[in-house]
């Protein structure tokens, strides 16, 4: 990804996260299961229970980014993969395991990628342009509107399901 894009994309996703109440700050831990294109923020639900966003930036040059979310009760980022978990549609066996990652495709139909280029254009999305701040905050913004409403609708809701079965 281009670093503007880069930079401005975990900007304004920190910011958008820091505003959910509850907020996620960013997840000050290590983990190996933390890969480099990823921004990992975290939330204490409970004693032992943190709840998960992970902004996963395309590591293969790509201009485009998706989210995972999940959650542990071992108070570290979940040592698990979001590809250990292959479904496609929210599954409420998973409510009961302690560590879970997945990406919010399970809520939508299908894998969900946000493209901040055209995805067809090949040429532009692996170019060296420069691309201009504004136009990279326009791009970013217009990508975050959908994403924050997909968390707000589908994942904080399962958040709360998962926390409620946790409780029991």
């Amino acid at each position: 990804m281009r670093p503007i894009y880069r930079k401005v994309l975990k900007a304004r996703f920190s910011e958008m996260l820091r505003a959910l109440d509850p907020p996620f700050r960013e997840f000050e831990g290590s983990s190996s299961y933390i890969r480099s294109s990823d921004y990992a923020y975290a939330r204490r639900a409970k004693r032992t229970v943190l709840l998960f966003l992970v902004l996963h930036i395309n590591s293969k040059g790509w201009q485009s980014f998706t989210v995972e979310f999940g959650w542990s009760r071992l108070e570290r980022f979940p040592e698990v993969l979001w590809a250990h978990f292959p479904d496609l549609t929210v599954d409420p066996k998973r409510l009961k395991l302690k560590e879970y990652r997945q990406r919010i495709r399970v809520f939508l139909d299908g894998d969900k990628w946000w493209f901040l280029e055209p995805r067809r254009d090949i040429k532009l999305q692996f170019s060296t342009r420069e691309v201009p701040r504004a136009e990279a905050e326009r791009l970013v913004a217009d990508a975050l509107a959908e994403v924050k409403q997909i968390i707000e609708v589908y994942v904080v809701p399962y958040f709360q399901k998962f926390l409620t079965r946790a409780g029991k």
